[in-house]
């Protein structure tokens, strides 16, 4: 809305220097240019300017900072002057007052340690934002079913541990026997011993191998 407001008084203010100039009418497109120049000049001024703030740190720009944006633009300062001393009281005003815009709405202001009549920390000034309520960060809700018994949470910890140990001796069996049959509970974990010219299941592939490291990892 506040983009709209702007093109709109930018074409205002394009039209009114077209009158300035002489001109009896502009067009809507003449305006409508002469308005997206106008905003862009003013864009281009103002970014220059937060840049010269900003190298000489400072967050709030001065007329230096303004002057040295202009010199950039290759304004002149003094042209500039001149021209608006030429300018009559009726030629750089509008015919309805402006509005400030765009409208800031207030942000939302939390509670203070005043506002809610509690006693803050004494090392908590009382003008700072209050806590918030205590079941917030006191004590964060449980998730169902989770186990407090210390002794338990190892228990299934070490039963997550050798299913993870089970399925990985089974990918090892898979990868190291691919024409037979998977590995099947209470048979035995190691791969049976592998004929003599065998040479395709008894040298051990890289997929092996990184299934091995695993099971070691796991086993560790």
């Amino acid at each position: 809305m506040a983009d709209g407001f702007s093109r709109e008084i930018s074409r205002v203010v394009a039209g009114q220097l077209a009158e300035v100039a002489g001109y009896e009418s502009v067009q809507d497109s003449a305006a409508e240019v002469l308005g997206e120049l106008l905003i862009k000049y003013i864009t281009e001024l103002s970014a220059s300017s937060h840049g010269y703030a900003e190298l000489a740190n400072r967050t709030a720009i001065n007329v230096h900072d303004i002057l040295l944006a202009l010199d950039d633009l290759g304004t002149s300062v003094p042209e500039l002057q001149n021209y608006l001393s030429s300018l009559t009281t009726d030629d750089n005003t509008f015919a309805h007052p402006l509005p400030q815009y765009p409208i800031q709405k207030p942000g939302r202001k939390l509670p203070t340690f005043q506002d809610k009549k509690e006693t803050p920390p004494p090392h908590i000034p009382p003008f700072l934002p209050a806590f918030p309520d205590k079941h917030t960060y006191v004590q964060t809700p449980k998730f169902p079913g989770h186990e407090q018994d210390p002794a338990k949470q190892t228990q299934m910890v070490q039963q997550a541990r050798r299913q993870a140990e089970k399925s990985l001796v089974k990918l090892h069996y898979s990868l190291t026997n691919p024409g037979q049959q998977g590995l099947q509970d209470g048979a035995p974990a190691g791969p049976p011993a592998a004929a003599a010219g065998d040479v395709a299941t008894s040298t051990p592939t890289h997929a092996s191998r990184a299934a091995k490291a695993c099971c070691e990892m796991a086993a560790s």
